[in-house]
């Protein structure tokens, strides 16, 4: 059993990434971690939200992280790069 230690407030999210081998976790310190799930240790952390992340949802098709956060704004992470690929505003987005 190992204890994850790097979220400074509580965790609210949290998915396995199978392709990458790897735990996303996201709450309330607006941050996602990246895990290695056999060693524990921290593999990365995903900056970009402006508020707190409620949900992270993992596409192992394309090892894409999906996050959303209290205002609704979705970010979509490349799991192997670690980087953010884009943004999406939803409470600004317009439907036609």
């Amino acid at each position: 059993v190992f204890r994850f230690e790097g979220h400074r407030l509580a965790v609210k999210a949290l998915v396995y990434c199978s392709a990458s081998k790897a735990i996303a976790s996201g709450g309330l310190d607006r941050d996602i971690l990246i895990w290695d799930p056999k060693t524990g240790g921290k593999m990365g952390r995903l900056i970009g939200h402006t508020c707190p992340v409620s949900d992270i949802q993992y596409l192992e098709a394309t090892d894409t992280i999906f996050s959303l956060d209290y205002k609704q704004a979705i970010l979509i992470w490349d799991a192997v790069k670690q980087v953010l690929i884009t943004r999406i505003n939803t409470n600004e987005a317009t439907v036609h």
